[in-house]
């Protein structure tokens, strides 16, 4: 099957983006496809941080069930609006932030999931330009202006042995910038 893959909003999309093309080229049955007329089913990280964004979202969603192919949803939007996405079309899949490491299990329900490919770990970058790296997912605080504490949880710091190897690993591929990313990197630890 073929998965065309289009990433709206911040680093850390970026970042579960490329967990998910390690994930998408490791498994034989799935390609990843540079144009939407060529793929099968359609992954979309979205972004919900301000109205505009979300409006935009939800017209791009609108747009890609026209198209009769299978849609994936994932980022902030699948945490916080999967119920407003599902009545667009009830047979559009949602996977939090949280979950995209389980991917090829939404894909494939015979792939094995468990512990292959955690959260935190990306081993093929999609630029040899820059390499986003997360540090860690969600945030304390509550502010009210702001969705990231429903949308991506609570802070959770990865660990400083998988952020290093993360980073060994982008500059092994020819990476010329590292980009730590998270939704509050001054909290990590």
């Amino acid at each position: 099957m073929n998965i065309y893959i289009e990433v709206i909003g911040c680093t850390a999309n970026h970042s579960d983006a490329s967990i998910a093309r390690h994930q998408i080229e490791q498994h034989p049955s799935f390609f990843i496809v540079d144009k939407i007329d060529d793929a099968d089913i359609i992954l979309l990280f979205t972004c919900t941080v301000i109205s505009a964004t979300e409006q935009r979202m939800f017209s791009k969603i609108e747009q890609y069930v026209k198209q009769q192919k299978k849609i994936i949803v994932t980022g902030c939007m699948a945490s916080v609006q999967s119920e407003q996405i599902k009545k667009i079309n009830e047979n559009i899949i949602c996977i939090p932030p949280s979950k995209i490491h389980l991917l090829l299990s939404y894909l494939d329900n015979s792939a094995e999931t468990s512990d292959q490919f955690k959260k935190y770990q990306s081993k093929k970058r999609h630029s040899s330009i820059f390499a986003p790296i997360s540090i860690s997912e969600g945030c304390d605080f509550s502010c009210a202006y702001c969705i990231t504490t429903l949308a991506r949880g609570k802070l959770t710091s990865y660990p400083k042995t998988v952020i290093r190897a993360n980073i060994e690993d982008a500059i092994m591929q020819g990476c010329k910038e590292i980009q730590l990313t998270a939704q509050d990197t001054a909290s990590y630890g």
